[in-house]
């Protein structure tokens, strides 16, 4: 018999709402849903392959210990033998962002109650945490977002980044349906991904410089057209420059609607989103105007594993480590590691897992695939993917949706809090809920804004909205440091890197490979490479898709160059996903714990054929 079944599409943050067509309890295909309120129809090609996914050679289907397959019973006690010898708070514990809200509060649980560590976070915050740290540190609330059709009776958008059709599909689709229907728009971009070519005014500016340009967009509408002679913009951008801030200026004067459009993938660091946040009160404070921010998020449930707790949160005198620091090989305060439902390649790069495998540290990894660091490590447990489980995502619109089970998961495939559970009873301490309804009263108990949220309704309707959210982030000053790192042009350093993510973002989703239409697309893009002017490759001699020797002050690497039209000349974008190539060109990261930050600074560099 054939069935429909309601799901969202865990591969983003778009949150595309759309049905898993069934026959005889096997997943066939993804079918888009008409009325959804994110996707209206649409699906991107990850979304339309979603079934494909639940039936591949990769899938994990039962527990292995040291690579080998093992029982169940083997497995649980191999773990509770690996951390039994280890103090509790000694272990670090980090979360996939495609997590349901269940699943993030008993990772939670599992981690401060039965671990007893501080050491907890998820990836999702690694992407979307730093600006939602800002935006919500410059209002002093809980973010929440207009819906994104909302744009269409805006005056005025404000673009953040040029590439919204890379970073959040459906954002992009908003913005073009609002200049359809007459809204100007202004981009605000160190490059061209698209969007900028098309838009009234694009405010192009160095590399990292993104907060410093909103600083002076915010002094010239207090001080008044034509401000900008009394300010310093000589190391932000062109000479265009304070001509295109004026312009703007006028624009947003004009305008009785204005949309901040923030994709929050595209900053590592706070600023963005607090300078954003300080423009739509400024615009907000007149009276006769309204600003509305439209943030849009890289991972599917970064806003809802935040209200779950699933961050670092200080016990009593114990440091919580943050995500990179809990990943450090040589971090004396982690012992062990538990890695649930992310493969770490796409974060920390093929050496960062070697280098953690040498380490000797017990390694646990709870995963719906037989990934590169499930091979590696001590222990992998077989846990439930997309489809194969029931529960709710939290958006930043400020509703819980509901995502359907379909099928049955194989048999040796586990829900992740039962999982938790057991592993809890063979360390010989009391689990928390291992069923989602148990799992959801707790929730409602403990996790504000859900405490009036009925199961059966959400089910039944497919989303609810949240009430009163508290602030659980850590608050404090920040430093208000704006200003772009000094890049200094010379004979010898004649380029400049650039850290960014690009259309290949989601490559290293370990997820994708089980999806064969995608299969060319990633063996092509999975090596390193970067992208250049199309003018500089044709100077430098480099057919496009040949390698060039890069080489900066921190090392050099053979990297395959590409052309992008949209790049200013003298600017060579590196993929963000590239993690190894970034360690050798650009150095070590900076990480910033109290958002999730890890930024990579534009680095200067020469080129040799």
């Amino acid at each position: 018999m054939n069935r429909l079944v309601p799901i969202i599409c865990p591969f983003c943050g778009v949150g595309c709402g759309m049905y898993l067509q069934c026959e005889s309890e096997v997943a066939a295909s993804a079918v888009p849903s008409l009325s959804d309120p994110i996707s209206q129809g649409q699906l991107c090609v990850r979304g339309w392959q979603l079934g494909d996914t639940l039936r591949n050679a990769s899938r994990l289907t039962s527990p292995l210990v040291k690579g080998e397959p093992v029982t169940w019973s083997q497995a649980l006690a191999e773990v509770a033998e690996l951390l039994g010898g280890i103090e509790s708070k000694r272990v670090g514990v980090v979360a996939a962002g495609h997590l349901t809200n269940e699943e993030g509060f008993a990772v939670r649980y599992f981690g401060r109650h039965v671990l007893g560590t501080s050491h907890v976070d998820n990836f999702g915050r690694a992407v979307d945490g730093p600006s939602l740290w800002g935006l919500q540190y410059s209002l002093g609330k809980p973010f929440r977002r207009p819906a994104l059709d909302e744009m269409v009776n805006c005056d005025l958008l404000v673009c953040l980044n040029s590439g919204l059709r890379h970073l959040n599909a459906q954002a992009g689709s908003w913005v073009k349906k609002a200049q359809q229907a007459g809204a100007r728009v202004v981009v605000l971009d160190e490059l061209d991904d698209g969007l900028a070519s098309s838009a009234d005014i694009y405010i192009e500016h160095v590399p990292a410089a993104t907060a410093a340009v909103l600083q002076q967009l915010l002094k010239v509408l207090a001080g008044g057209i034509g401000s900008t002679a009394a300010l310093d913009m000589s190391n932000l951008g062109p000479a265009a420059l304070a001509e295109q801030l004026d312009s703007a200026a006028k624009l947003i004067d004009a305008a009785q609607r204005v949309g901040i459009v923030f994709p929050m993938r595209a900053f590592a660091t706070p600023e963005p989103g607090i300078l954003a946040a300080e423009l739509a009160k400024q615009i907000n404070a007149l009276g006769s105007q309204r600003a509305d921010i439209f943030a849009v998020a890289g991972t599917p449930n970064s806003v809802g594993l935040e209200q779950m707790g699933l961050i670092p949160q200080a016990s009593g005198e114990t440091e919580a480590l943050g995500l990179f620091e809990i990943l450090e090989p040589d971090q004396p305060e982690v012992e062990a590691i538990v890695v649930v439902g992310e493969e770490l390649t796409g974060w920390v790069g093929e050496s960062g897992v070697q280098a953690l495998a040498e380490a000797a540290k017990p390694l646990i990894v709870l995963d719906s695939f037989r990934t590169p660091t499930a091979e590696i490590a001590d222990v992998a447990l077989p846990m439930t993917v997309h489809a194969e489980k029931a529960g709710s995502f939290t958006g930043l619109e400020g509703t819980a949706r509901w995502t359907g089970q379909a099928v049955v998961p194989p048999q040796e495939v586990r829900y992740l809090p039962q999982i938790l559970n057991e592993l809890a009873a063979q360390l010989g301490k009391e689990g928390g809920a291992a069923e989602v309804d148990a799992i959801w009263q707790q929730i409602s108990a403990e996790v504000s804004g859900y405490e009036d949220i009925d199961l059966g309704a959400l089910r039944d309707s497919g989303q609810q909205s949240l009430g009163t959210v508290s602030l659980g982030q850590e608050s404090g000053p920040v430093a208000h440091d704006y200003q772009p790192p000094e890049l200094e042009a010379s004979e010898q350093w004649r380029y400049k890197i650039v850290s960014r993510y690009d259309r290949n973002w989601w490559i290293n989703d370990w997820r994708m490979r089980a999806i064969p239409v995608l299969f060319r697309e990633l063996r092509d893009w999975v090596a390193g490479y970067a992208m250049m002017n199309p003018g500089d490759l044709e100077k430098e001699g480099i057919r496009p898709g040949r390698p060039g020797q890069l080489t900066t002050p921190y090392g050099g690497a053979a990297v395959a160059l590409h052309p992008h039209p949209g790049l200013p000349s003298g600017l060579i974008l590196l993929p963000a996903h590239e993690n190894d190539l970034a360690d050798q060109l650009l150095g070590p990261s900076r990480y910033n714990r109290r958002s999730g930050g890890r930024v990579r600074f534009p680095t200067p560099a020469s080129l040799q054929t």
